[in-house]
């Protein structure tokens, strides 16, 4: 916890990100897939995976908490034997990558209030946490120029989607 809230105070006062570089987020998450394995193992879960390849301007170890957040969320609120669905794609516009699980959603009250600092929603209880890691995430994609979103309802599990707009295209020299 303290940890937690010394990193979201640092991130409410920052601008910007620092060490910031060239992460290939498909790449990064299916490292943090590989991390939470034993995660995935313990409630019997499957990984649907499809990433496209695409590179966002990012500090890399503040994004991997990114995609560490929302996948462990995903095993924790989804159903045992159930699946986790991650998705990459790129656009015209922009960059997406979406994670959903098949768990037991989230009501109107939690989703207004589900990147608040400290908010647990009903279906946290008795689910290890500290109502921390969606705000940090939150503020992190922020930081990197990206925003995040949540859809859900109750008994059709969740889905986080995070957007990196594209650079604006960089005209080729010849």
């Amino acid at each position: 916890l303290a940890s937690s809230t010394l990193l979201l105070s640092r991130l409410d006062s920052s601008t910007a990100l620092t060490e910031v570089t060239a992460v290939r987020v498909d790449e990064q998450i299916g490292e943090c897939i590989l991390l939470l394995d034993a995660e995935f193992r313990k409630k019997n879960m499957e990984t649907d995976i499809e990433l496209a390849p695409f590179t966002v301007m990012s500090n890399a170890d503040m994004l991997k908490e990114v995609w560490i957040n929302l996948l462990s969320n995903a095993v924790k609120y989804g159903r045992t034997n159930g699946t986790v669905t991650v998705r990459s794609a790129v656009t015209d516009t922009c960059y997406m990558v979406t994670v959903r699980d098949d768990g037991a959603g989230m009501n109107e009250k939690t989703l207004t209030h589900v990147f608040d600092k400290y908010y647990q929603g009903e279906n946290a209880k008795g689910v290890r946490g500290n109502g921390l890691g969606l705000s940090i995430a939150k503020r992190i994609v922020l930081l990197s120029g990206g925003d995040i979103t949540v859809k859900s309802a109750p008994g059709r599990g969740s889905t986080f989607t995070v957007i990196f707009p594209k650079p604006a295209a960089r005209r080729e020299r010849h």
